[in-house]
């Protein structure tokens, strides 16, 4: 990053980069396999939250097992996410999985349902629902950051201990 200081000169600072991991997975979701007549596809999202005191943004995305093919931002006011949708495009015969991803720890308890509708007929009606995935990020627990339930940790495996369950007496603990 560059910038001009307070005395006007240039200064270049190296910024490290920072990722958010969504590794508490509160809900599970189930693909959705597109048909022939699901070309442009309209989503709206069905989120029921237990805590009224929850704000900001849930993002929803649309995935193939290779691509991200629609994604976007809601917004959430007092527990209740406000009504919109998603279009994107796709194919025939591609399992769709739809995830939402939430920018902060929150507790298991917290989703009570997390789904989306499709809308398929032009009267825009419901026509069927997907369990959707829903993700948030988690205390790091002094493990660093973790990635869907993996933390980092170096392990020595040498003297023979590469066959052995790890002995946790031995761990040392931050």
């Amino acid at each position: 990053m560059t910038y001009k200081d307070s005395a006007n000169i240039e200064q270049t600072v190296a910024v490290p980069a920072h990722y958010n991991t969504f590794a508490n997975a509160l809900a599970e979701g189930k693909p959705y396999l597109t048909t022939a007549t699901d070309t442009i596809m309209v989503v709206s999202p069905v989120l029921t939250l237990s805590d009224n005191s929850i704000n900001g943004q849930v993002t929803l995305t649309a995935k193939t097992e290779d691509a991200l093919i629609g994604k976007k931002s809601f917004n959430i006011e007092n527990g209740i996410l406000k009504a919109d949708t998603l279009r994107f495009a796709t194919t025939a015969g591609k399992n769709i999985w739809f995830e939402y991803s939430y920018p902060a720890a929150i507790s298991n308890e917290t989703v009570t349902s997390a789904s989306v509708s499709i809308l398929k007929d032009a009267a825009g009606l419901v026509t069927e629902n997907v369990l959707a995935g829903f993700y948030a990020e988690n205390d790091n627990l002094g493990f660093g950051m973790l990635y869907r339930g993996w933390g980092g940790f170096v392990y020595n495996s040498a003297e023979g201990r590469y066959a052995k369950p790890i002995d946790e007496s031995l761990l040392k603990l931050p």
